[in-house]
């Protein structure tokens, strides 16, 4: 009797320990484990604490997500094309051989008939119409002029040394900055008028004047 009461304790203890390893673990939802989270955040705030409630996690979650997508979108596009410059699609540099005839006869003469060590050109357009934007050194003086398609010239600037400038000019600068010297000068045209526009250096400053072909001052002040 002893050992048949011994084997039935121990198949009930095996039954036991084979039940215990072989239920199901149990894994808690999503929404039980939120929901024991507020529980311990509202245990936690009550102590004294503080800390986000799993719906204030998800709102923020939200709020960062589209705070991110509102950067992302703001970044700018990578090897994205240059907008086009004011008056249309940018145009590709023109090559002398492609001037048109009266264009290229004004240019001759602005170059005095010589070849430009440097020459840059480009197409562009004014109340729909074409003119010529040209760059271009002779001598090692750089000049900038535009020229219509008609060959008339709208407007010109050239570098000018200083000795060369005129001694009503040199008077005019010493009156409107006096102990100023010249630095660099260039002879403007635009709109009808022809003005001298001169860096100056006074008192270890930069200064900029224009003065017309007259010897009258248009304007001074710093640069």
């Amino acid at each position: 009797m002893l050992r048949t009461a011994l084997i039935g304790a121990l198949c009930l203890g095996v039954g036991f320990f084979a039940g215990v390893f072989a239920a199901p673990t149990f894994r808690p939802s999503e929404e039980d484990r939120l929901a024991t989270d507020d529980g311990a955040q509202r245990d936690l705030r009550a102590a004294g604490g503080s800390g986000p409630t799993a719906p204030e996690r998800r709102a923020a979650g939200e709020l960062d997500g589209a705070r991110l997508a509102s950067l992302v979108k703001a970044l700018p596009k990578l090897n994205a094309p240059a907008p086009a410059a004011a008056g249309g699609t940018p145009r590709p540099p023109v090559s002398r051989d492609q001037l048109p005839a009266k264009v290229e006869a004004t240019l001759h003469e602005y170059t005095r008939g010589k070849t430009p060590e440097k020459l840059a050109i480009e197409e562009r357009r004014r109340n729909g119409r074409a003119y010529y934007n040209m760059e271009f050194e002779v001598d090692a003086v750089s000049s900038e002029i535009d020229i219509d398609e008609d060959g008339k010239v709208m407007a010109w600037e050239t570098d000018v040394a200083i000795p060369e400038l005129p001694p009503t000019i040199i008077s005019s600068i010493a009156a409107a900055l006096p102990g100023g010297v010249p630095v660099t000068a260039e002879l403007e045209h635009k709109e009808g008028r022809t003005i001298y526009e001169i860096d100056v250096r006074q008192d270890g400053r930069m200064m900029e004047i224009q003065i017309g072909e007259d010897g009258k001052v248009k304007k001074v002040g710093p640069k």
